[in-house]
């Protein structure tokens, strides 16, 4: 059945309707989860936070992320990639709405509802991409993956465009008020989105997934063979992660580093941007619609370079790369505020 799969040679609508559902879903997503970036710089004044404060309303999100990715991605596992799919997004969605009744000064308030955002986020960040890659052919799921995460940075974008254009209109507090609509982009993912095949076969209901690869390829079920025997279902143990502890450590680095780099600036800088550069919280989210433009450039332009010449080579100049660009910008920032001063 998977067989017929991997033999495909082109993406069928029902399936680009499953690749455009993931990257609508990560778009909403990274929009919901960067919007206190561009709220931080409109309150942070007013409210005269601390830069403690200020880190905990930042962080309580990623708090959130590593503990949702690790609950909703295990209960994926046990419920349904669908199922979670959806209720990710209603996760999010309520949480980013919740954060409409901020009260004056209500930092607290402000980060533990952000804590139920990034839960949300994170969980499913960990299972749109595997939804998706379970539909497609096995040679296509970098290239999709790659598709599926070149939109993200268009969520800050729009996030930052609303900041930017529409908050003296509606306030800070209505921009979490927006961050509500995505709710009902559950609607499309139950339209678009059947359960993935790999794991209702997992669960022993074959006929239920060739229903569902069926629908994705535009077949008749019946022209898709079913194996004489449903195929054993794995259990690891938690130490099998440690059998290979050097690529494991590598890779928590090199994910630590990247994240803490990526998402700090990002989370950043539109408050840096106020208060080194003397600008207004509106015009830092304006600046943001650029730099979120570059993100999008810069994805699209690794994913081919790593192509030509190999992932290995490109995280090497992307790293390195990264880090001369940050040291740049704090030389630039330096210079600034003293030729303010």
């Amino acid at each position: 059945m998977f067989a017929r799969l991997d033999a495909a040679g082109t993406l069928t609508s029902n399936q680009i309707k499953i690749v455009a559902a993931a990257i609508i879903g990560d778009m909403l997503e990274f929009f919901d989860y960067f919007l206190i970036a561009f709220v931080l710089a409109f309150i942070l004044k007013p409210w005269q936070l601390t830069g403690l404060q200020s880190a905990i309303i930042l962080l309580s999100s990623g708090i959130g992320a590593i503990l949702g990715a690790f609950i909703w991605g295990r209960i994926a596992d046990l419920y349904g990639r669908r199922r979670v799919f959806m209720l990710t997004v209603l996760n999010f969605s309520i949480a980013s709405g919740l954060l409409w009744f901020t009260p004056d000064n209500g930092w607290i308030y402000l980060s533990v509802m952000r804590f139920f955002v990034g839960f949300g986020v994170g969980g499913l960040y960990c299972v749109d991409l595997p939804l998706v890659q379970e539909f497609v052919p096995s040679r296509l799921r970098g290239f999709i993956g790659g598709i599926v995460t070149v939109f993200i940075p268009l969520g800050v974008m729009i996030a930052s465009s609303f900041a930017a254009f529409f908050t003296a209109e509606i306030g800070w507090r209505g921009l979490f008020l927006i961050g509500l609509l995505p709710a009902a982009f559950t609607l499309v993912i139950r339209g678009w989105v059947p359960e993935s095949p790999h794991w209702l076969l997992s669960q022993g209901r074959a006929e239920d997934a060739r229903r569902s690869l069926a629908w994705a390829l535009k077949v008749p079920a019946e022209s898709l063979p079913l194996s004489d025997e449903m195929p054993t279902r794995e259990h690891a143990a938690w130490s099998d992660l440690f059998k290979y502890p050097k690529s494991l450590a590598v890779s928590w680095m090199a994910s630590i580093g990247a994240q803490t780099a990526g998402y700090g600036i990002i989370l950043w800088a539109p408050t840096l941007f106020v208060l080194q550069l003397g600008v207004t919280p509106a015009y830092a989210a304006y600046m943001f619609v650029w730099v979120s433009l570059a993100g999008i450039i810069g994805r699209i332009s690794f994913s081919l370079l790593s192509e030509w010449i190999g992932r290995r080579p490109s995280g090497l100049i992307l790293g390195f790369g990264g880090m001369v660009c940050i040291i740049s910008s704090r030389k630039s920032s330096s210079r600034s505020t003293n030729s303010t001063r």
